[in-house]
């Protein structure tokens, strides 16, 4: 860490693994939607074993040196563990280790802090310029991460990955994570099998063709044989038609080798998604800010209120004395729409508004009435769906 080595304090004196198990206290954290607003682009792990050198100009202007715990990082920001309170709008100097083992420093603000317990704070900050996410994390999130979360959404906590090697495991779940898509995993067919017993709401089974005991091939046909209708992929590693032509057979829905690209992974699985799930998607009735987990209680919350906004709306259609407050309803509930991700409705909600505003027949009015509540309620059941 340069001439920062023997310079530094660290509030905290964590092992690895307390460091570790607070991080996976705080994964459970529901607090952390209060901050889900404040940052300004997508994160990942970014987990530093050493910790990290920070330089922190405090507001009276005294400057001092911590070693801090990283918790992740993204384009534009980071969170760390500290074991004091940091006052916001701080100016910071983080010194980041490269690649290729190179000090970068880049140059922040403190844009929030938290208590989590005991000594331990998260800390917030905001870079004054982007960093190349690629110079620091292996399998940066892909330049393609926001149209994936939208098309892989409906697979959140509904995928079961079997793989025997744990790195490949986990590196496909870092995959489907960063596009905020949780997935189950398994080691071996029989451990598979028993938890597709378990979660019956599955709708994606991928699995490595070579698996110690009984091999993928096998786990399709025994997953065929006790009834799994919904997607099977498997992955192959010798890539020969022989081996391709063997997994349909047996009733595999897609076939793709190894190596794979994630984005090609995620395009063919998109293709297979539940006929009801992907039409929704494309309606746009999956909150465009679903993959931001935090938020998802509400979204959910705003789908209940929405739907009697709507039942409201449709009451005021007929009560032309009110015609004002209909508008003024339409007005604010297109914008709340399009703040919780959900475009197709505001746009539906802009029709209703400029037909009332024009003194259009009822029965128009009425047509959108009745839009708007067949969006909220297949938005709401969407949505519910992935909650199971």
């Amino acid at each position: 860490m340069g001439k920062t080595d023997h310079d530094w304090i660290d509030t905290l004196k964590l092992s690895d693994e307390e460091h570790h198990q607070i991080l996976e206290r705080m994964g459970d954290d529901t607090k952390e939607s209060r901050f889900a607003d404040l940052r300004a682009d997508d994160r990942v792990a970014f987990e530093l074993p050493s910790g990290a050198v920070m330089k922190l100009y405090h507001p009276g202007g005294t400057i001092t040196t911590h070693l801090i715990h990283p918790r992740n990082l993204s384009r534009k920001g980071m969170s760390f563990l500290h074991g004091n309170y940091v006052h916001t709008n701080s100016r910071c100097e983080v010194y980041l280790r490269t690649f290729k083992n190179q000090t970068a420093v880049v140059e922040g603000s403190i844009m929030w802090c938290r208590h989590v317990h005991g000594r331990v704070h998260e800390v917030g900050v905001q870079f004054a310029h982007p960093i190349v996410m690629s110079a620091f994390v292996k399998n940066s999130p892909e330049p393609h991460a926001t149209p994936l979360r939208q098309a892989l959404a409906p697979l959140h906590n509904r995928l079961l990955y079997v793989e025997d090697c744990a790195d490949d495991r986990d590196l496909l779940a870092f995959y489907f994570k960063n596009v905020g898509v949780e997935i189950s995993k398994a080691a071996e067919a029989l451990a598979a099998l028993e938890m597709c017993e378990s979660q019956p709401n599955l709708e994606v089974i991928i699995t490595s063709s070579v698996l110690p005991g009984v091999s993928g091939l096998e786990l399709v046909e025994m997953l065929r044989a006790a009834g799994f209708k919904r997607t099977i992929m498997v992955l192959i590693t010798d890539a020969t038609p022989a081996t391709e032509q063997a997994a349909l057979a047996l009733g595999a829905t897609i076939v793709m080798n190894k190596p794979y690209q994630f984005a090609d992974l995620a395009a063919r699985l998109r293709e297979h998604l539940p006929s009801g799930a992907a039409d929704a998607a494309e309606q746009g009735l999956i909150s465009d800010h679903w993959s931001n987990i935090p938020m998802r209680p509400l979204i959910l919350s705003f789908l209940d209120h929405l739907e009697k906004q709507v039942a409201q709306l449709a009451a005021f259609i007929h009560d032309t004395e009110n015609r004002k407050l209909l508008e003024k309803m339409c007005v604010e509930m297109r914008g709340t729409a399009g703040g919780y991700g959900f475009p197709t409705i505001a746009a539906e909600v802009q029709k209703l508004y400029d037909d009332a505003h024009g003194n259009m027949p009822v029965a128009t009015l009425e047509s959108h009435a009745l839009e708007l509540t067949r969006l909220c309620q297949a938005a709401g059941l969407i949505h519910q769906r992935q909650q199971v």
